[in-house]
């Protein structure tokens, strides 16, 4: 009976773990772009990653798999952005899925804008 090398061993497992957590995403993103609910003309800003998630060793299946789910996730985000009429949708280029650390100032403006649209409606 042949082993696998260990690194072969933990590049399975991480790739699993990835398709295990895309599938729980897909599911929370499922209740999350619900195209019944309507935010009215509440600012929303939905920030997107630009680069891919690409953890070293994927299995080749798992890699070509990858451009579908970036492509999925910018529709579902497309979608909740949709659900105000005051919605935008921006892709952060330079940033993977932790926008907050890679990018950080990409959420600062962000709020920024969301927390300017509100005062100035409110006035």
């Amino acid at each position: 009976m042949a082993s696998a090398a260990p690194d072969t061993i933990i590049s399975t497992f991480e790739a699993l773990v990835s398709i295990y957590l895309l599938e729980l995403l897909d599911a929370n993103a499922r209740m999350a772009v619900n195209l019944d609910r309507n935010y009215g003309n509440m600012p929303l800003v939905v920030l997107t990653a630009g680069k891919p998630n690409e953890p070293p060793g994927l299995p080749e299946v798992v890699q070509a798999e990858l451009p579908l789910g970036a492509a999925e996730w910018r529709r579902a985000h497309q979608e909740l952005a949709t659900l105000s009429t005051r919605g935008t949708h921006r892709i952060i280029s330079d940033s993977m899925h932790d926008i907050p650390h890679q990018n950080p100032q990409a959420v600062i403006d962000a709020i920024l804008e969301v927390v300017e649209e509100v005062r100035s409606r409110s006035q």
